[in-house]
């Protein structure tokens, strides 16, 4: 039996909810709490990655965390929207469902839209693998905290 692998992108739920939900999550939250507008980032994966590139661009958000995503800049807003936005981008070389050089055009045409892009590896293909909770810790931190990448393509980001 032949197996063929795909990505789901829910475009058009994404397209007509995703910034409405984004929104009123944060002005619901910032109804109860004090919130620091540099701290209002989304945080997203596979499939969920597509509708978080989308909620970037939103006045409203700081940055993303964006693991094992694709990326298909044809179908998002300017790019030089993105200039002052962090992202964080994580991604594992094997990947075979959401493929990695993906996650390297997103780092570069990003970075050459003024973004501030931190791409950092893992083992093990799609999904979470390893330390994944110490590397979404680390992703969170510096999302909050961000510092130019040093780390070549395709090599895991320096623990701190």
């Amino acid at each position: 039996m032949r197996r063929t692998r795909f990505c789901v992108v829910p475009v058009l739920a994404s397209l007509l909810v995703l910034p409405l939900g984004a929104i009123a999550t944060i002005e619901a939250i910032g109804e109860k709490h004090k919130l620091d507008p540099r701290r209002v980032f989304t945080f997203s994966w596979s499939s969920g990655g597509w509708a978080a590139w989308h909620a970037s661009f939103l006045k409203e958000i700081r940055g993303s965390f964006i693991a094992m995503a694709v990326f298909y800049p044809e179908q998002l807003p300017p790019l030089a929207q993105t200039r002052g936005r962090v992202y964080y981008l994580y991604h594992s070389p094997e990947d075979e469902v959401c493929k990695f050089p993906m996650a390297e055009a997103a780092r570069d045409a990003l970075t050459r839209n003024g973004a501030l892009v931190r791409l950092t590896t893992y083992a093990g293909g799609h999904g979470w693998h390893g330390d994944f909770f110490g590397d979404i810790r680390r992703g969170l931190e510096w999302l909050v905290n961000p510092a130019p990448s040093a780390v070549p393509a395709g090599k895991r980001a320096a623990q701190p």
